[in-house]
């Protein structure tokens, strides 16, 4: 059996269970390579948030954001896991698909072409749209690492060419009817590209008779970043980085993973002010190991604050569903 979505149900079998056993061990050990597609999916959870967003005009309400991260694409991760998770968001019709970074996990620049080939078919309602990660500038570590030079700029040039619009430090808005809604992505919180007030200019929320603000959902790979943009302005930040693994007390692991903020790992978290966070787990694991945790898809709703909880009749899904795509503005 399988849901709507394409992800496989029922009670599992002796074979199902070995080939988890199987795939467990080679996560583990960082061979996520090793896996088969069929392992790799069956372990996929799809996501499902609803949202009351600051400032949404009710003529975006139920805009839907399928929400994606930490692709790494490279020799541990099957291309055919990534074009089945491209499916699956096709499937869900969303109005936006966005990515969070770490598209690669080497500067092997044939992997740049080859992940924005995959992107390449993804097919939003309105628009595909896209921040950098730490991988994505090869950088390992904040401090001891190294960009690549020229690799974000060569992987955002694929990217834009696929049709997937890379936000770095800068940002798109979009309408439908009197709805307004802004995206914004900076640049990689470890990398000299982070320019958070270069990324937020602009937002200064004009009012309108309907509207007092145009709400921000920014991108942002790594979640330390949330901070920094919610003061700015932000009302919703998407991130990833952490594959959804709950840092350790360890000085070793801290000097390795650095996190200013280490209660941000997984899911949706309340900001300060009404603005909120959501940390996705990412689809793929890279290198590193990670047995406790399952890649994800998020498929965020935004909803009208003034129209959550109010009735709605059995065709509503329907009716979003055939809903214009928005302009952007």
């Amino acid at each position: 059996m399988s849901d709507s979505l394409g992800l496989t149900t029922g009670p599992p079998t002796k074979q199902g269970v070995l080939d988890r056993l199987t795939g467990t061990v080679a996560r583990y050990l960082g061979l996520q390579g090793l896996c088969s597609a069929q392992q790799l999916r069956a372990r996929l959870r799809v996501h499902r948030v609803e949202l009351p967003l600051g400032g949404l005009d009710e003529d975006l309400d139920h805009v839907t954001i399928a929400h994606l991260s930490d692709l790494h694409l490279g020799l541990f991760m099957r291309e055919r896991h990534i074009a089945s998770c491209v499916d699956i968001v096709n499937r869900a019709r969303p109005d936006f698909v966005v990515i969070t970074g770490d598209f690669l996990t080497t500067t092997a620049r044939r992997y740049a072409r080859r992940i924005a080939a995959l992107l390449g078919e993804l097919h939003p309602k309105t628009a595909s749209l896209a921040c950098l990660g730490n991988h994505d500038y090869g950088l390992w570590h904040p401090v001891a690492g190294w960009e690549s030079r020229g690799l974000a700029e060569y992987l955002a040039a694929q990217l834009a060419s696929a049709g997937v619009v890379p936000l770095i430090n800068e940002s798109r808005t979009f309408t439908r009817g009197l709805g307004t809604i802004r995206f914004v992505g900076v640049g990689e919180r470890w990398s000299s590209a982070y320019k958070p007030q270069v990324a937020m200019a602009g937002c200064d929320n004009l009012p309108s008779p309907r509207r007092p603000r145009t709400p921000t959902v920014a991108l942002a790979h790594n979640p330390d970043a949330a901070h920094d943009l919610a003061d700015l302005g932000a009302d919703l930040i998407l991130a990833g980085h952490t594959h959804g693994r709950k840092p350790t007390n360890s000085p070793v692991r801290q000097a390795l993973f650095p996190m200013l903020h280490r209660g941000y790992i997984a899911g949706l978290y309340d900001l300060p002010g009404g603005k909120h966070l959501y940390v996705n787990c990412g689809i793929g694991n890279s290198r590193r190991a990670c047995a406790n945790t399952r890649p994800e898809i998020a498929l965020i709703t935004l909803r009208c604050p003034s129209r959550m909880g109010q009735w709605e009749f059995d065709g509503a899904d329907a009716d979003r569903a055939d809903a214009p795509a928005l302009l952007e503005a």
